[in-house]
Parts: structure tokens; sequence; C-alpha cells
């Protein structure tokens, strides 16, 4: 076993692995902001991919490609955002 952060940010949600494994997705609170990061499993590098007031439960599609995650939008109305598993194209 071994621990890939060393932050006590890191939520309870649930974590995403890529389909190779080479990677995991998972959430992140910071001053009342939410973060989804994906960390690369070898080298430990981590890369802030979304930020909002909300989102959680990031999702890998599975070829691997997409990241879906949930947030809140317009007052509170829960909604479904996917991405390109790099965070562009939200």
């Amino acid at each position: 076993m071994r621990q890939l952060t060393s932050t006590g940010k890191v939520t309870s949600d649930p974590i995403a692995w890529s389909p190779d494994g080479e990677t995991v997705a998972f959430t992140t609170a910071e001053d009342n902001d939410w973060h989804i990061c994906a960390i690369d499993v070898g080298t430990g590098e981590i890369k802030r991919l979304a930020s909002s007031d909300r989102c959680s439960s990031p999702a890998s599609s599975p070829d691997g490609e997409k990241l879906a995650f949930s947030t809140w939008i317009d007052f509170g109305k829960p909604a479904l955002t996917v991405m390109n598993k790099d965070g562009s194209d939200p």
C-alpha cells in the first residue's frame, strides 16, 4: 500500500480510477471551494481539473477519455458536468 496524497483536505467522496490505472480523480475542499483533482499514480503529481462551490463524485468514462462529476448551479440545482480527462472542454 502506498499513500498518494499528503493533504488533509481530500474529501470522503468516492474516488475514480482511470481505466488504465494511471490516474485517480478525487475531490478536495479548500477555502469554501471544491475542486476535482487528478493524481498521476506513478509520479504523484496532482492537477486541479475543475473548481466549483460544490463539485464532487468524479467518475471516469469506460475509455478513460472523459470525466464526469456532479455540481450545483443556479441556486442549488444539481447538475452533471462532463469534461475531457485533462479538465478541458467542460
